[in-house]
């Protein structure tokens, strides 16, 4: 059973994640000692994980 809209949804949730993730990346380059690395790692992982468990429910 596999739903367009959801995964329309989901691949614009993937595209903003990875744009995002771009930016947050450049700016821990850039801001030195910046505390967004410990907040975007274990995000970044949480969301990959959530995703893939979804990608893999509706293939």
């Amino acid at each position: 059973m596999t739903c367009p809209f959801a995964k329309r949804f989901l691949w614009h949730t993937v595209h903003a994640g990875a744009v995002l993730s771009s930016v947050l990346t450049i700016v821990e380059i850039f801001v030195p000692g910046s505390i967004l690395i410990y907040i975007h790692l274990p995000g970044l992982i949480f969301v990959t994980f959530i995703l893939m468990i979804i990608l893999f429910h509706y293939e």
